[in-house]
């Protein structure tokens, strides 16, 4: 599967920001600037109060999804889903189901693609 270099992109945004990620005091006092006000954002990534970064970071993904949806088949898109959440192995694809609403991609489509992939991952025994 092609895909967009999310990190790559998350990367400048964080540099442009100044953000970070900080899991400790320890952390937090080596990376933070002097004279910053910093704000503890979500999952342990800290900024500088008042950085609009959720914005880009949507953006970003925005971008993501329209660089797989132009350059992968919904097939490949699907199966790469429900590989990435082992639906295989729990026999539930709701995870693959929910991450791939953004790409426009429903229940009914990934369930025409099921079967063929469980009898690969049956025959490659990804189990």
């Amino acid at each position: 599967m092609k895909n967009f270099s999310v990190e790559t992109a998350q990367a400048a945004v964080f540099d442009k920001y100044g953000a970070f990620f900080a899991f400790s005091n320890n952390q937090f006092n080596e990376q933070k600037k002097e004279g910053v006000i910093y704000e503890g954002l979500a999952s342990g990534m800290v900024a500088p109060v008042g950085a609009d970064i959720f914005k880009e970071l949507e953006k970003i993904q925005q971008e993501k999804i329209a660089f797989e949806l132009a350059n992968n088949s919904l097939k490949i898109i699907i199966w790469d889903s429900l590989a990435n959440y082992e639906c295989q192995i729990t026999s539930n694809c709701d995870d693959a189901v929910e991450a791939l609403e953004q790409y426009g991609i429903n229940r009914e489509m990934i369930a025409k693609e099921w079967p063929a992939y469980f009898q690969h991952c049956v025959e490659n025994d990804y189990f």
